[in-house]
């Protein structure tokens, strides 16, 4: 088996309502940074869930020589950092708390010297070093999610799991963060799974894309996947693909085109 993240033919779902039915995605090689796409309810959210080990599931998972289906708990905690839709709750804890009480669950090992360090240069390069002594309840939306988003980075995973990492923060902290995700996976040869709804967000940072509809729509590099005919199946939108005056590509949505899973021309 290669190092990288290796997912075969994985069912999952909740209770009898099955949601990933056997799906199976090309092999991501580590410092890779992978952008899942589609609609609501395509089981974006289910298939992180299921690789953290929150929702249980059936198939192959594989984590370089991990099996993930199989390893206890405690070890994949220190291999799998998970950031979830849902904010952090507002409470009375610091934010250095809850990031040394993330490290201290998953690295014992560290000195408090050595925790302190990493938690410093973890805000400093998030940009919210001004944060660290602030408590969560006198945060924004936006800045819980970036504490998030910074517990899970402090612990340095092989593996990042991040759905919707973007969804509570304004246009520059989105560039900023996604920037510092595809920097940590790409230096520290860690993979990056990000459910994300924003497309050309996705086209800007991911070095692959997979579109999740009726199982697995599409699969590979954005600028070979993302087309019209894709994005009619899995958004039901009549799109464009175009290149701007910086040579970047972007999607642009002209309407609603068909119902989902049907592609342009066929019959509703």
């Amino acid at each position: 088996m290669t190092a990288g993240l290796h997912i075969t033919k994985v069912v999952a779902g909740y209770g009898r309502i099955r949601v990933i039915d056997g799906m199976t995605l090309p092999a991501v090689p580590p410092g890779t940074v992978v952008g899942l796409l589609g609609a609501n309810g395509s089981g974006k959210s289910t298939l992180l869930k299921t690789v953290a080990g929150l929702l249980s599931g059936r198939g192959d998972l594989r984590l370089d020589a991990h099996d993930l289906l199989r390893l206890p708990a405690a070890a994949r905690a220190r291999l799998i950092g998970y950031l979830p839709q849902t904010l952090m709750r507002p409470s009375s804890l610091l934010v250095y708390e809850a990031l040394l009480s993330a490290l201290r669950a998953t690295s014992p090992e560290l000195t408090r010297t050595q925790a302190e360090t990493r938690i410093a240069d973890v805000l400093e390069a998030m940009g919210i070093a001004d944060l660290g002594m602030r408590a969560l309840g006198a945060l924004s939306g936006g800045q819980r999610q970036m504490v998030g988003l910074a517990q899970v980075l402090v612990r340095r995973p092989r593996l990042l799991l991040l759905d919707e990492p973007t969804s509570a923060l304004d246009l520059r902290w989105q560039i900023s963060v996604l920037d510092l995700v595809r920097k940590e996976t790409r230096e520290r040869g860690a993979t990056a799974l990000i459910a994300i709804h924003d497309i050309n967000l996705a086209l800007r940072f991911c070095d692959r894309i997979a579109i999740l509809g009726d199982g697995l729509l599409a699969s590979g590099p954005p600028r070979d996947v993302l087309t019209p005919d894709v994005l009619s199946r899995a958004f039901g939108v009549a799109a464009r693909i175009e290149t701007c005056s910086q040579g970047r590509l972007i999607v642009l949505t002209d309407g609603v085109s068909t119902p989902l899973g049907k592609t342009v021309g066929e019959t509703p």
